[in-house]
């Protein structure tokens, strides 16, 4: 089941969905999966946006989603897409998604930002962004793959995740050693920086 908090802008105003999944899987899923870095940073990166634009002018309509199932084939997020009507979809301007936002395998904070290049300009919105985090570096990939974004960017909805760029090199991913001391809170705050200022940025210029 999807957890869902609306910041409501009003029937006509343009929608910007921030999100991140709950769920956690590991080699002993129904015994042990803490799911720290894969992905309690993700989610708890979606209440913390939540927290920081609780105040902001209702200038267009916030949707923070705690997507589940994301580990067993996006369950949660091809559900919400699919229940979109027609004109929802035409007011989505953005989604936004954390996956795994809060390992480094050094001491760099490293930041990949992966969408479609159909929608490259909404990529230009978190690079500008990352330029202006002291210490992030960023890297871009068009090849969109494996997470909450790919049903919305299939459906032709401007998405993008963002994901820590040593993912991959994560010795305890999917295992039951994924726990909160192999979290780094620098290079989580330093994606949530980015992320805030990108849409920032977007709501800004509503």
């Amino acid at each position: 089941m999807n957890v869902i908090a609306t910041f409501d802008g009003g029937a006509a105003s343009d929608i910007y969905i921030i999100g991140g999944h709950y769920d956690s899987i590991s080699e002993r899923t129904s015994d042990s999966a803490p799911g720290a870095e894969d992905n309690a940073t993700g989610a708890a990166g979606v209440i913390e946006l939540a927290r920081v634009f609780a105040n902001f002018p209702k200038t267009a309509t916030l949707i923070f989603i705690a997507f589940s199932g994301e580990e067993q084939g996006l369950v949660g997020s091809k559900a919400y897409v699919r229940g979109l009507d027609t004109q929802t979809r035409s007011r989505v301007k953005a989604v936004l998604n954390m996956d795994m936002i809060g390992y480094s395998k050094d001491d760099s904070e490293d930041v990949l930002l992966e969408s479609s290049s159909h929608f490259k300009p909404l990529v230009d919105h978190f690079s500008a962004a990352a330029r202006l985090v002291e210490g992030l570096r960023f890297y871009i990939s068009f090849n969109p793959y494996g997470s909450d974004h790919m049903p919305f960017i299939d459906s032709g909805i401007p998405a993008i995740l963002t994901i820590d760029n040593d993912w991959g090199d994560y010795p305890s991913y999917h295992r039951t050693t994924d726990t909160i001391d192999k979290v780094s809170r620098d290079m989580g705050a330093a994606v949530l920086k980015m992320n805030a200022g990108a849409l920032g940025s977007m709501l800004g210029s509503q």
